[in-house]
């Protein structure tokens, strides 16, 4: 499987499997909320990069730096600000109760994407 596959993976797990009710329900208006998801998620997405860079030549820096991106906009994506946002910037329907969460996944997939690129681009 290549990089990308197992951040899918990762991120499945830990933002499907790992993530509580009170995880979901709270994350947007509680920081603490937030802050309990962001970590489990990202102890799942450590272990993933973590395994990717001990067999491939990435720079402790450059993990680190992937990491933080990944968390961050993790943050900024499920505070939903920024989904609502693009949904009335370009006009995406709300009709459908399940559409916020079809926007939220694309761009989540759209971060480990680019995180992969990277890791992998270095890596030859």
């Amino acid at each position: 499987m290549s990089l990308f596959d197992w951040l899918l993976v990762g991120h499945l797990v830990g933002d499907f499997l790992m993530q509580t009710h009170m995880m979901a329900k709270c994350k947007e208006q509680s920081w603490p909320w937030m802050l309990k998801h962001v970590g489990v998620y990202m102890a799942v997405m450590t272990v993933v990069i973590g395994a990717y860079a001990l067999t491939h030549p990435v720079p402790f820096w450059l993990v680190v730096v992937v990491l933080i991106f990944i968390a961050g906009t993790h943050v900024v994506l499920d505070r939903r600000h920024f989904t609502q946002g693009w949904m009335r910037l370009v006009g995406v329907s709300t009709d459908h109760a399940w559409m916020p969460l079809v926007v939220d996944q694309v761009f989540h997939l759209l971060v480990l994407a680019v995180a992969a690129q990277i890791l992998v681009m270095v890596t030859g």
